[in-house]
């Protein structure tokens, strides 16, 4: 097994990664990411969650008590959100394992019609991370003119990503087209947690549904840091995900330690 194989198992492990995303303020500014990233990570370091996603800059000012979990760091940017941007590379893969990563993520916009400065950018990135032992993963964007996503899953491993981020449709709860996309990807598909969910159950039931898919990791952000008790909902959430409670056995768990102020 190479070092890049080691640090992708690290970040999805065989039992499913559960990654918090925590790099939104370097697309939307303060507006983006929590107010007090130090203090939210201070919380979840001790939770059951794998790593954490950030960018180079927030990496650089955590405290060093806020190390223990793996690394996944976002080495691209663009201010253009809410609009589909395309994004620039500001970090290298080099720069990444100087800073201890396991990994580097990148978004991966491919729309209809040509994408050749992205086909170039992305191979050249990902041979990058590859000369530098880390695996380089693609977050996949929906937008009105994208590429069907089994179409992107598949170039995106031809380019020699190692796995891929990928968001839910809730159309109709569809988790079996779900389940058949990822059982068709060449490579391992981690899922995002969208717009936040107002309901505790609705989003432990989505959690279910993206594990019984087949889904080797979640990469939730605002679902968890923003949640009013980030704690207790990273532990519903690992209860389904990990202890393979129903999401009503979770929602039970929940509310009792939201009641002990968890």
């Amino acid at each position: 097994m190479t070092g890049r194989q080691l640090r992708l198992r690290r970040l999805l492990p065989p039992g499913g990664g559960l990654i918090v995303a925590l790099d939104h303020g370097l697309f939307q500014g303060q507006q983006g990411g929590p107010a007090d990233p130090r203090g939210i990570i201070r919380k979840l370091i001790s939770e059951p969650v794998t790593g954490l996603l950030v960018s180079r800059g927030l990496w650089e000012l955590l405290p060093p008590d806020c190390y223990p979990k793996t690394l996944l760091l976002r080495v691209d940017a663009a201010t253009s959100f809410p609009a589909m941007p395309d994004t620039v590379q500001v970090t290298s893969a080099a720069c990444a394992l100087r800073l201890g990563a396991d990994g580097i993520l990148t978004m991966g916009l491919f729309r209809q019609g040509e994408n050749n400065n992205l086909l170039r950018n992305l191979g050249l990135l990902t041979e990058e991370a590859h000369v530098n032992g880390l695996p380089a993963i693609v977050e996949l964007m929906p937008g009105h003119d994208s590429l069907p996503v089994r179409d992107a899953l598949r170039i995106s491993a031809e380019l020699g990503f190692d796995a891929a981020k990928i968001f839910y449709s809730p159309i109709q709860d569809d988790f079996a087209g779900f389940s058949s996309l990822i059982a068709a990807s060449p490579i391992p598909v981690a899922v995002a947690g969208g717009e936040p969910l107002a309901a505790e159950l609705k989003l432990l039931e989505l959690v279910r549904g993206i594990c019984d898919a087949g889904a080797a990791g979640l990469i939730f952000g605002r679902n968890i840091w923003a949640h009013s008790r980030p704690q207790a909902i990273i532990r519903a959430i690992n209860a389904v995900w990990q202890r393979n409670l129903t999401p009503g056995e979770a929602f039970a768990q929940y509310l009792a330690m939201a009641s002990e102020a968890v």
